[in-house]
C-alpha cells in the first residue's frame, strides 16, 4: 500500500472531502489528482483506461467512484462516513421533501475566504439554505474572479495544484498556515446549530417546501426555523384525517428523488417506489394530503364525465379496449377519448389497461359476467 505526508488531526469535523483531500494534495505534492483518483477509487474506476471524467466517479457528495477501504487505510480516518453522516445531519429535517442531494447542496464549490486560508472548506459551506459561513459569519464566496464557477468535483478538470483553479488563482497561500490544519473551528451561528442539534420531524413538526423558492431567501435557515417555532404556521391534524392549514406561508411540494442518491443514502431518502399512500400509514400530513389529491382528481373526472365527455363514454370504453366495430376496421380515434384515457394511464399506469383486458379475458370464457365490467372511474392511484 502507497504511504502518505498525512495527519489524521488534519481533519476536521463538517470537513468536506474537497478541501481532505486537496490538503492530501498539497501535503505530497501532488500535481495531478486523477492517478490519485484511481489509487483510492473503487474496482470499477481502477481499471478504467485513460481519464476518469464521469462526474458520478468524481462526485465529492455522494462519493461513488471512492473505495471506502482505501480511503481509510491512506487517511486512518473512515472520510466517506463523515461526509454521509454530515449530509444527513444537514438533511435530518427535509428528508420528506426531496431525495435529489442538488437541491439541497451546490454543484459548484462555495467556499469561505477565511476558512480556506487555514485549508479548511466545510459540507456546510455546500448547503444551499446558508448563505453565510456558520464559523467565521461571513458571506460565501460562489465564483472564482475569473473562471467564474468552479465544480464541486476531484477533477483536474477546473483546478491545477491543491488549492489552485485552472486560471491559477489561488485560494490562499498555505506555505505559512498548513500548520494551523489542526485547528478547530466552533460553529458560532445559533440558528444552524439549532437546525442541527433539533430534529423538527421527531417533535411532529413536518416542513414541507421548494427547495429553490427557500434557497432564493436572504436567509433560508434562519427563514425556516423562525416558521417552524411559529405555532401560527403550524398544519393542525385531525384523528379522521380532517386537517386546517392556519397559514399557508410556503409552497408545498415533494420533489424528484435521484436513483444514485437512494443506493448511498438508503436509510434517510424516500425509496423509488414512494407514493404518497404507501406513507400516509405513519404519517398523518401524507395520508391528508393524499385524501384530497384522490378527492380533487375524482370530482374533477366526475365532471368532465357528467359534462364535456357525457357523449364520449363508448368513445372512451371503445378506446380503452382497443375494440373493433362489429363490420370493419378500428374505427377513428376519438381525441376526447384519446385525452381522457391517457390522463388516466398518466396517473394510474398499466393498472388502467390490465384491469379491463382481465376482465375481457374472462368473459371470453365465463358466463354472465357481464354485470361485473369494470366502471370507467376506477380507483386513482397517485
Amino acid at each position: 500500500m502507497e504511504k502518505y505526508n498525512w495527519r489524521t488531526e488534519w481533519i476536521r469535523p463538517f470537513e468536506s472531502t474537497w478541501s481532505i483531500l486537496e490538503k492530501l494534495c498539497y501535503s505530497n505534492v501532488i500535481i495531478r489528482r486523477g492517478p490519485l483518483l484511481k489509487h483510492l477509487g473503487n474496482d470499477k474506476v481502477k481499471t478504467m483506461k485513460g481519464p476518469v471524467k464521469a462526474q458520478r466517479h468524481n462526485n465529492l457528495l455522494t462519493m461513488f467512484g471512492f473505495d471506502e477501504v482505501s480511503l481509510s487505510n491512506s487517511l486512518g480516518v473512515n472520510i466517506i462516513k463523515q461526509n454521509k453522516e454530515t449530509i444527513n445531519q444537514l438533511l435530518n429535517n427535509v428528508t420528506r421533501i426531496s431525495t435529489d442531494l442538488n437541491d439541497w447542496f451546490n454543484e459548484d464549490l462555495i467556499w469561505c475566504e477565511q476558512c480556506i486560508e487555514d485549508g479548511y472548506h466545510s459540507v456546510l459551506h455546500q448547503f444551499k439554505l446558508l448563505k453565510h459561513c456558520p464559523f467565521h459569519m461571513k458571506k460565501l464566496i460562489y465564483t472564482c474572479s475569473n473562471c467564474n464557477s468552479i465544480p464541486y468535483q476531484f477533477s483536474d478538470t477546473a483546478l491545477a495544484a491543491a488549492f489552485t483553479c485552472k486560471c491559477r488563482f489561488q485560494f490562499a497561500d498555505l506555505k505559512k498556515r498548513w500548520f494551523n490544519w489542526g485547528n478547530k473551528f466552533e460553529i458560532q451561528c445559533e440558528i444552524t446549530l439549532k437546525w442541527l442539534s433539533t430534529n423538527f420531524n421527531s417533535l411532529n413538526q413536518s416542513i414541507l417546501f421548494l427547495p429553490e423558492y427557500a434557497a432564493a431567501q436572504m436567509n433560508p435557515i434562519k427563514k425556516i426555523v423562525e416558521l417552524l417555532e411559529d405555532t401560527d404556521s403550524h398544519i393542525s391534524y385531525g384523528g379522521n384525517g380532517q386537517s386546517s392549514i392556519n397559514h399557508q406561508k410556503v409552497p408545498l411540494t415533494i420533489s424528484k428523488f435521484s436513483i444514485d442518491n437512494k443506493e448511498c443514502f438508503h436509510d434517510y431518502f424516500i425509496d423509488l417506489d414512494f407514493n404518497l399512500a404507501s406513507k400516509s400509514a405513519n404519517m398523518p400530513l401524507y395520508k391528508y394530503m393524499y385524501k384530497q389529491s384522490v378527492n380533487v382528481f375524482k370530482s374533477i373526472e366526475h365532471h368532465l364525465l357528467y359534462g364535456e365527455l357525457t357523449k364520449h363514454k363508448t368513445c372512451i370504453q371503445r378506446f380503452r379496449e382497443l375494440r373493433k366495430v362489429e363490420k370493419g376496421d378500428y374505427p377513428e380515434i376519438c381525441p376526447y377519448a384519446y385525452s381522457y384515457v391517457f390522463c388516466k394511464h398518466s396517473f394510474m399506469g398499466d393498472k388502467f389497461f390490465s384491469v379491463m383486458i382481465l376482465l375481457l379475458i374472462l368473459q371470453k370464457h365465463f358466463v354472465g359476467l357481464n354485470c361485473y365490467r369494470v366502471s370507467l372511474t376506477p380507483t386513482w392511484k397517485i
